[in-house]
Order: structure tokens, then sequence, then C-alpha cells
């Protein structure tokens, strides 16, 4: 069983025009994630903002990973608007949730 966690950081602010920027890459670099790979980890402790796009982004992250059997886990933003519009949405109850990305981790046994 692989202990390799691979990590993926968003931006702070999270809005249409950002989502435009960043999906076409970030959608690449999650399905760029080996088989190797034990779980990947979006971490949004910097996330201010969430707009239904970055939502959208976080749900289809979660399909490419589900179809592949790769865990996915995501850190909760410190910010409490971006922490309540990942709630408001129900994420944090299909998507495992941390604090950081180290209890992230440790919470599926993984090493960095």
């Amino acid at each position: 069983m692989s202990t390799t966690a691979f990590v993926l950081a968003l931006p702070g602010h999270i809005d249409s025009s950002a989502v435009g920027k960043m999906e076409t890459e970030f959608y690449a670099r999650v399905n760029g994630v080996g088989p190797d790979c034990a779980q990947v980890i979006i971490d949004m402790e910097e996330t201010t903002f969430l707009s239904s796009l970055g939502i959208r982004l976080l749900v289809t992250s979660s399909k490419m990973l589900i179809r592949r059997s790769i865990p996915l886990a995501i850190t909760l933003p410190r910010h409490e608007a971006a922490r309540s519009a990942l709630e408001l949405s129900g994420l944090t109850n299909a998507i495992p949730t941390y604090a950081n990305v180290a209890e992230a981790q440790g919470a599926a046994g993984h090493q960095s």
C-alpha cells in the first residue's frame, strides 16, 4: 500500500475569474496523480472566498479521483466565509475534512 499523499493548494480567492484561469491546470494535476498515490489533499487553509464555480471544481476533482479509487481530503479554510460556503454546499458531508495538511496525512497514516 502506498503512503504517498499528493497535496494541491488552492489560492485565497476562488471566484469565477480565478477558476477560469486555473481549472485546466488544476484538473490536469488531479488527473496526473499516479496510481501509487494513496490520497489527494486539497489544501484550502488560505482560501478566503469560494464561489459556486470553486465548489464545482472540488466536485469535479472528487469525481475524477473516485473513478480511479484515490481518496480525497480537504483542509478547511480558516476564513469563515470560505468555510461557510464549503459547509453550505454539503461537501463537508461528502469529503473528509481536516484542520490542516498534517492532520489529513496523519488521519490516513501518511508520511510526507
